[in-house]
């Protein structure tokens, strides 16, 4: 037998008995887990990346991120193609630590770009042992809409408790800013309602974050009743300078939004 007809062989005989084998194997994983894993659906640039780095250093707590971003999905996606079910693929990832509780994280353009139903997702997830949700918002989205627009012209993301952020100045289109906002507004309110009678924790990063981030882990931590361990906070504001200071056409956008309900979001 040639080597590479040898190979194919043995692939195929693991691949029949990995198919026998996988439902006992999830069935005794599913018992094991419990159900304390947590979906957290925010939109970026309010605060995620340093709360998850928080709980990845709870020994309880295995947190993984955005796990469907577009970009880490390339392999599965391409190896399944029409087959990647993402939320098998969320299941089977979180039986790779040995944690209690794992973690991931979504962001409504994930949903998006997968072809995902929020809500039968959500619902999905429930039933694979993802008893909790949390949403994480920012009430100034006009602050995020600055956040996101420098983050895509510096390239940088996160910044390092010992790297200082440089003032980087941006324009945006007033009209583009306005329907922005009136979009933002609805679109979590809408996954909220489709949820009703799961298991939710509700934080925004003002009150929760922007001050002390450990506020935020501590809610998640009680929320998913697990001690609330001694943790290093590991980033810094990436955006601290006054909006008027970011944006070169501030005074065009403060006029624009003077009569709506989003006046407010401009005061520094």
């Amino acid at each position: 037998m040639s080597e590479q007809k040898y190979k194919s062989t043995n692939r195929n005989l693991f691949s029949r008995w990995a198919a026998r084998l996988r439902p006992h194997l999830i069935k005794s994983l599913r018992l094991r887990k419990g159900e304390r894993n947590v979906l957290m659906i925010h939109r970026g640039r309010s605060g995620s990346r340093v709360l998850g780095l928080q709980l990845l250093q709870n020994t309880n707590i295995c947190w993984d991120h955005e796990l469907l971003n577009k970009n880490r999905v390339v392999s599965p996606t391409r190896e399944f193609g029409e087959n990647f079910n993402p939320v098998i693929y969320a299941e089977l990832s979180s039986y790779k630590s040995t944690k209690p509780c794992y973690g991931f994280e979504m962001k409504p353009k994930h949903f998006r770009e997968l072809g995902l139903e929020p809500a039968k997702f959500i619902q999905s997830l429930r039933q694979r042992n993802f008893g909790h949700l949390i949403f994480l918002t920012r009430k100034n989205s006009f602050r995020r809409m600055i956040s996101v627009s420098v983050r895509a012209k510096t390239l940088k993301a996160h910044y390092r408790l010992d790297e200082k952020p440089a003032i980087t100045v941006i324009e945006l289109d007033p009209d583009k800013v306005l329907r922005n906002l009136k979009k933002m507004k609805y679109e979590f309110d809408a996954m909220r309602n489709a949820v009703q009678g799961q298991k939710v924790l509700n934080i925004n990063y003002e009150d929760h974050i922007e001050n002390d981030p450990s506020v935020a882990y501590r809610m998640v931590c009680e929320f998913l009743e697990y001690e609330a361990e001694p943790t290093r906070i590991q980033l810094r504001k990436s955006n601290p300078f006054p909006m008027s200071t970011v944006v070169s056409n501030y005074e065009a956008i403060k006029s624009k939004l003077k009569k709506t309900e989003f006046a407010w979001m401009l005061e520094d």
